[in-house]
């Protein structure tokens, strides 16, 4: 938002996939954003994940957060297509995952609703995996995100 405002250029501190001038962007990209709207669309989930994870889980987190908090970024330098990365989507993502995995693993009834909670609220996240693109002939092929 503030770089918008005032043209900061704050994406060259994204992730650069396989390039060293990339690798800062693994700890920096999460903290940027693609506008307003992503903004919005991310800060509400990781509030509400961020206290389900801390209240349900305050001994793992402090192990989990700093793995999805670094994961996804190291997975976009590594695996990526081209381009500048930033978002913080990847910690969404990889909160959800470990709170529904939790939940369906561990045999306690909190965890079970955290985890059934959670598929239902951001179920539909799974779909933001896989996004159209024009492939061969203009079909659509499918792509991970």
């Amino acid at each position: 938002m503030l770089n918008s405002g005032l043209d900061l250029g704050l994406e060259r501190f994204g992730v650069r996939p396989r390039q060293l001038a990339g690798l800062p962007g693994i700890l920096l990209a999460p903290l940027l954003d693609d506008g307003f709207a992503h903004i919005i669309a991310n800060s509400l989930p990781l509030l509400v994940l961020g206290t389900v994870m801390l209240h349900l889980y305050p001994n793992s987190a402090l192990r989990v957060l700093p793995a999805v908090y670094l994961g996804p970024g190291l997975a976009v330098w590594l695996f990526a297509g081209g381009g500048v990365h930033v978002g913080a989507s990847g910690l969404v993502y990889g909160l959800v995952s470990y709170i529904f995995v939790a939940g369906v693993i561990r045999l306690d009834r909190r965890a079970i609703a955290a985890s059934l909670l959670v598929s239902f609220m951001y179920g539909s996240l799974a779909w933001g995996y896989c996004r159209s693109s024009p492939g061969f002939l203009g079909k659509p092929t499918w792509r991970l995100r």
